[in-house]
């Protein structure tokens, strides 16, 4: 694979347009859509594309790791909301720090015992109760 068509790949997972990324790659204005064409008919090209597609993916999607250790984080109460005040007396700007709510930190208490499977989440309650009788012969020779 060239140069250019892996350039042509990066700019084509920006936005799936493969005339302008043939364009931005810096192929020809007036056969940049048959280039694009004949570039994405090439499985190594569509190989390459698939792989920059999940590598940009995975850089956008915060890891399973990354989840749990920000529910601890702040289960734990080491996570605070930060906000902006002006100082009365000095017409300053301060951040201010404080607490997260302990409702916020217990449904993150929550979260990580549903996802350790802590607690046991009881099965719904249909209604419906289903009882398996198994007759034996002599019983069903004398309903018939």
């Amino acid at each position: 694979m060239t140069e250019r068509q892996q350039r042509f790949c990066r700019e084509y997972i920006k936005d799936e347009n493969a005339t302008q990324a043939a364009l931005r790659a810096g192929y020809s204005e007036k056969r940049a859509r048959r280039t694009a064409q004949a570039i994405l008919a090439d499985k190594r090209v569509r190989r390459y594309i698939d792989e920059l597609k999940n590598n940009e993916k995975n850089r956008k999607l915060a890891q399973t790791w990354e989840i749990l250790q920000y529910f601890t984080a702040l289960m734990r109460d080491e996570v605070f909301e930060q906000r902006i005040e002006v100082d009365q007396e000095t017409g300053q700007e301060i951040l201010v720090r404080q607490p997260v709510k302990v409702a916020d930190r217990t449904k993150a208490a929550e979260f990580l015992a549903k996802y350790y499977r802590i607690l046991d989440e009881k099965e719904e309650d249909k209604g419906e109760d289903v009882i398996r009788v198994e007759l034996d012969d002599n019983i069903k020779e004398w309903a018939k």
